[in-house]
């Protein structure tokens, strides 16, 4: 036993200090960048600033001064977003979608019921299913919930699909806010014996319900200052030709010290602390450039397989896949998946993350591929304009589907129907 272990941790492949560096940091987008950066400066020597910063201490303010153009409030965010739903949902839900959107407050929950919002402003509650199965879509998720509890149950349903009991253990720790972080083994029973299972499933799960966030609203108000600040931007010229511009303007112009480096050589030169220390710098800054190189590629990428979009609106994306792009530009798909995570892009049709760009697929009749989503808002608008009454059954449901190009099962329509959160055809009567 001991022998295995001993030669499975000498043939664990080791990362070099540089590659290492290059992962961390194409994860970061340019507000948390510009952060990181100030941290080096401050600690490694060997870097400087090769010219004047346009920024103040922080990196923040002058990247707020010259990027008015790009700016984005968590309104036009989501109104961006809810525009490829204009066609697909009734008039007056969508005018309810607007009313939620235009008054969340900083945490990114609705300011009161949804009931009494839609009552106050002689809206038809009819309305409100359709409207906030359209929410539960938007970016980030949870946003627009009536309280943190149903934020956290909308992502966990989004995130986590399959995990059940997270969904059932989130109402059971409702009122106890500030002891999620804190529960000890005896609540594990508890909330096993409750929900009828087994402890390390509820570990897992609540390993799962700390990975979400009951103020979905927040990042924009205490991180990016009420503003999405693209990481990408393409950019149409008169020709309708498009140029991709990787956001680093704002970043600090930085550059090696050699003549500090010199000195130290000079004076100790079996000293190894200030020799990691150099190249600790060289790494990072080599980690910079592959940063902006990967963003290039993945970028240019999204850029050709998404034509559609650019050429035509947010309502022709492509499904597409991670695996995708990353056979495209001969990266490994963990390092793309690093690349799209928690950034954004804008067009000409707006801000979007840049995950919008990799939709799910689902086969149609003729064998082409179609996305998820496009099942979603099938799903969304079909049972919108079902007569009153006469709820339609998920056979019913398929069939219509399979009219609009869809290959799909019964199987497959009540399941994204449950994630949508729309109840059976009994319950809706």
């Amino acid at each position: 036993m001991v022998q295995r272990l001993q030669l499975k941790v000498s043939n664990k492949t080791k990362i070099s200090p540089g590659l290492q560096n290059s992962l961390k940091l194409i994860a970061l987008n340019t507000i948390e960048l510009i952060d990181e950066i100030n941290g080096w400066l401050e600690e490694n020597p060997f870097i400087e600033e090769a010219r004047k910063p346009k920024k103040d201490s922080t990196g923040k303010s002058e990247l707020i001064e010259e990027a008015q153009v790009h700016k984005v409030t968590l309104f036009d965010f989501l109104n961006e977003q809810i525009q490829h739903y204009s066609e697909k949902i009734d008039s007056q839900a969508l005018q309810f979608l607007r009313l939620i959107i235009s008054s969340l407050t900083q945490q990114g929950l609705s300011v009161d019921t949804h009931k009494k919002m839609a009552i106050e402003n002689n809206i038809h509650t009819k309305y409100i299913r359709p409207a906030i199965n359209v929410l539960k879509e938007l970016d980030p998720i949870g946003i627009g919930a009536e309280t943190i509890w149903q934020s956290l149950t909308w992502q966990a349903e989004k995130k986590y699909p399959d995990d059940r009991i997270l969904v059932d253990v989130i109402p059971l720790l409702e009122g106890a806010e500030e002891k999620i972080s804190k529960i000890k083994p005896s609540h594990i029973t508890e909330l096993a014996e409750a929900l009828g299972t087994e402890t390390k499933k509820i570990e897992k799960s609540i390993a799962r319900l700390a990975t979400l966030d009951p103020y979905p609203g927040r990042e924009f108000y205490q991180v990016h200052s009420n503003y999405v600040y693209p990481d990408i931007i393409f950019s149409e010229d008169e020709q309708k030709n498009y140029k991709i511009q990787v956001q680093n303007d704002y970043l600090p112009e930085l550059s090696i010290n050699q003549n500090l480096y010199q000195q130290f050589k000079d004076t100790d030169e079996k000293n190894e602390t200030w020799r990691n220390k150099f190249y600790e710098a060289k790494n990072l800054l080599n980690a910079i450039e592959y940063r902006t190189n990967a963003l290039q590629k993945v970028a240019q990428s999204i850029l050709i397989k998404q034509s559609d979009f650019f050429a035509k609106g947010p309502q022709y994306i492509r499904p597409m896949n991670l695996e995708d792009v990353a056979k495209d530009i001969k990266l490994h798909i963990s390092t793309v998946s690093r690349i799209v995570s928690h950034k954004y892009c804008q067009s000409k049709w707006g801000v979007f993350p840049i995950k919008f760009f990799f939709p799910a697929k689902i086969r149609s009749n003729n064998g082409s591929l179609l996305g998820t989503e496009d099942l979603r808002r099938e799903i969304l608008a079909t049972i919108a304009q079902e007569p009153l009454g006469k709820p339609l059954s998920d056979e019913q449901l398929k069939i219509i589907l399979h009219k609009k190009g869809f290959d799909v099962q019964r199987r497959t329509v009540a399941k994204y129907r449950k994630l949508l959160h729309i109840p059976t055809s009994r319950e809706r009567k």
